[in-house]
């Protein structure tokens, strides 16, 4: 059973840390940082 919660939480923070690397693609053109800042 913990060991089941503990992958469910490496699974969480691997989902997450995927959408981060992906707003770090876009903050790496300047019309996609214009973009990712002004749409707020």
């Amino acid at each position: 059973m913990r060991l089941l919660k503990e992958q469910d939480k490496r699974d969480s923070l691997n989902e997450v840390l995927i959408e981060l690397s992906k707003s770090q693609d876009i903050l790496k053109e300047p019309r996609g940082r214009a973009s990712f800042f002004y749409t707020a």
